[in-house]
């Protein structure tokens, strides 16, 4: 049978500062520690014999810059960066094994906090 996980508060990765401004590509340093804590969370999952189809849905909370877009960006929005954001590290989160259907996108709430559009 599955071992029981203690319960933990989890502390959300913030790779607000692995994106340049105006940017949607993590730098290589937050792949790489992206990818590493992707795999300690697995080797976890599997140790503890917990099924990773069975964890809950995990949210990614889209970042946006604290500047306007410039005009020449191709994002249009700061709004469509924060999505492209999102996409990317959900992307990352799919190619280190995360169930695609395990990961929601919030692209909204820190847009809504304030951040310039």
């Amino acid at each position: 049978p599955p071992q029981k996980l203690p319960a933990t508060e989890l502390t959300p990765l913030d790779v607000g500062d692995g994106f340049d401004s105006g940017k949607a590509d993590l730098r290589p340093d937050i792949i790489k520690s992206i990818q590493s804590s992707v795999a300690t969370m697995i080797e976890i999952l599997k140790t503890a014999g917990i099924d990773i189809n069975k964890i809950p849905v995990m949210t990614i909370q889209a970042g946006t810059d604290r500047e306007p877009i410039a005009r020449n960006n191709p994002f249009k929005t700061n709004a469509a960066l924060a999505q492209a954001r999102a996409n990317t590290f959900r992307e990352l989160l799919i190619a280190g094994g995360i169930p695609a259907d395990k990961i929601a996108i919030d692209a909204e709430t820190n847009i809504a906090k304030g951040a310039a559009l």
